[in-house]
């Protein structure tokens, strides 16, 4: 969104470290208010559900009387480092490119459409390796839940580097279905959809991981109240 503005800091004399320099701590910027907002909102967050699972827990098992919310300096710390690693590292690959990419390449999208179109083999190989590296821990996990919650990683990684061949092939297939059924409007918003993977990827990758872990949850929430109902029933 800002390869305009890149390019016209570089056509003023900007250098390419600077360009660096700058998005970065802006990211670092960016990442320390957005993890001191977690932080306090996560804490008011806590403080109200606590009530709810000691609730759960008292109706179901045994008595519970704590509802005190403790957090520890280190945790606050990791809390910290994790979001502004996190968001130092979101920026640093869109930060690396704009400073290889020369001034006048940085004002036109397609440049980056282009790009991602030709990275499409690589990210699916990469896809490729990462299922395949999920279905070995998956394997070898056992009772390992570190195991499991890399094999985890690794899936979501996997899936979210399909993407964009999944969209381009989707779109294909599509405009194979559609062609003869609907006007050319909708051609296009198909075409619009293929040729700005650099935004529909990221948007239709995040939906993808939201939408799995909300069904995965909600298994998880309904698979215990079964256990729990026929618990219940059978004592």
């Amino acid at each position: 969104q800002r390869y305009a503005l890149f390019g016209i800091l570089r056509a003023l004399g900007a250098t390419r470290y600077q360009i660096l320099l700058m998005s970065l701590v802006e990211a670092l910027l960016i990442g320390g208010m957005g993890s001191v907002c977690g932080l306090v909102l996560g804490g008011w967050l806590s403080k109200f559900l606590i009530v709810l699972v000691v609730q759960t827990v008292n109706d179901l098992y045994f008595p519970l009387n704590e509802h005190q919310i403790t957090l520890s300096f280190i945790a606050i710390g990791k809390a910290m480092l994790l979001g502004l690693v996190g968001s130092v590292f979101a920026a640093l690959i869109p930060a690396l490119e704009a400073t290889r990419v020369r001034p006048r390449e940085l004002w036109s999208h397609s440049t980056i459409e282009t790009r991602i179109v030709e990275s499409i083999p690589t990210f699916t190989l990469v896809a490729l390796a990462m299922l395949t590296i999920a279905g070995l821990l998956v394997v070898l996990s056992e009772d390992s839940l570190l195991i499991g919650y890399l094999a985890l990683a690794c899936g979501v990684i996997g899936f979210s580097f399909l993407t964009p061949m999944a969209i381009t092939q989707s779109v294909l297939v599509l405009k194979l279905f559609l062609s003869r059924r609907t006007s050319g409007l909708g051609i296009l918003a198909l075409g619009w959809v293929a040729t700005s993977l650099s935004r529909t990827t990221v948007a239709v990758a995040a939906l993808m991981v939201a939408l799995g872990g909300a069904i995965g949850v909600g298994n998880m929430i309904e698979s215990f109240r079964y256990s729990v109902d026929d618990w219940l029933k059978k004592s």
